[in-house]
């Protein structure tokens, strides 16, 4: 991945977050890229979706509720 600040190098940063989601905490792993020039951290669509979902799947699986992509029509 290239950064869109300088295009140069990243890293994937992986760090423990919590979050509150329906009035309710949840611990995550959040993951972001890091530029090596500017230390600035940034996110793609897919790791939005990823982060997300990590959420979503945790209030699923403390409140009995299948997964959306457990249900089959």
């Amino acid at each position: 991945m290239r950064s869109p600040f300088t295009g140069g190098e990243t890293t994937l940063v992986k760090e423990q977050r919590k979050v509150v989601f329906r009035d309710e905490e949840y611990e995550y792993t959040h993951m972001a890229y890091k530029c090596l020039d500017t230390q600035e951290m940034f996110t793609t669509t897919e790791l939005d979706t990823y982060n997300v979902g990590q959420v979503h799947d945790a209030y699923c699986s403390r409140h009995g509720i299948p997964y959306i992509d457990g249900i089959t029509l």
